[in-house]
């Protein structure tokens, strides 16, 4: 049985964590929220197109509503933010909350990894895992893949050195240019 996968963000991360998800992952549902629902339901519309079945539907949630987020991180098993990363940090704790998977689609500055580490002791006792996409602005899909790998092993931490770092962004960027060929973006994807 497939996992049931909660976006929040329909802006340009969040729909390819969908297709991610629909195409190479083994989601049941795929909810996309957005605060604007006319954008939540052309994305989702648009992936959907994509992978010729219908997997991902659209949500109207504003991410700042504590009561909306909880709601809807109630009815999934994984969420993923694709929202500004100042929000990042209260979603965490909600998901954490709620005993849901989180994984940060967000970009921060140093300081908040600090803060964010600190609650991956308290997600592992709530047999949880909270993560982070290794670049988010560039391969959405390490974000699908590392929620995908933390929920069959637990937890995912990576500590690599900048070398490492460098030969992985490779993979991923090589990664990246395979699905894109296979599957090139039209008119449809600049929506």
């Amino acid at each position: 049985m497939g996992k049931r996968y909660a976006i929040l963000g329909a802006g340009m991360q969040g729909p390819a964590v969908a297709y991610d998800l629909a195409r190479f992952g083994d989601a049941e549902t795929i909810s996309l929220a957005d605060i604007d629902m006319e954008r939540a339901t052309l994305k989702a519309e648009w992936v959907n197109q994509l992978v010729q079945r219908t997997i991902v539907y659209p949500k109207q949630i504003d991410a700042r509503n504590e009561k909306q987020v909880r709601d809807y991180f109630e009815q999934a098993d994984v969420i993923i933010s694709a929202v500004p990363w100042q929000m990042n940090m209260r979603l965490a704790q909600l998901a954490l909350d709620a005993r849901r998977n989180f994984i940060d689609m967000g970009n921060e500055p140093e300081w908040f990894w600090f803060e964010f580490r600190k609650r991956h002791e308290e997600a592992q006792e709530a047999g949880i895992a909270i993560g982070a996409a290794i670049e988010p602005h560039e391969v959405a899909s390490d974000s699908a893949y590392a929620a995908a790998l933390a929920r069959e092993i637990g937890s995912l931490t990576l500590c690599l050195s900048e070398a490492q770092m460098r030969e992985l962004k490779a993979l991923l960027a090589r990664f990246r240019e395979e699905v894109m060929q296979q599957f090139p973006a039209g008119e449809d994807a600049k929506r």
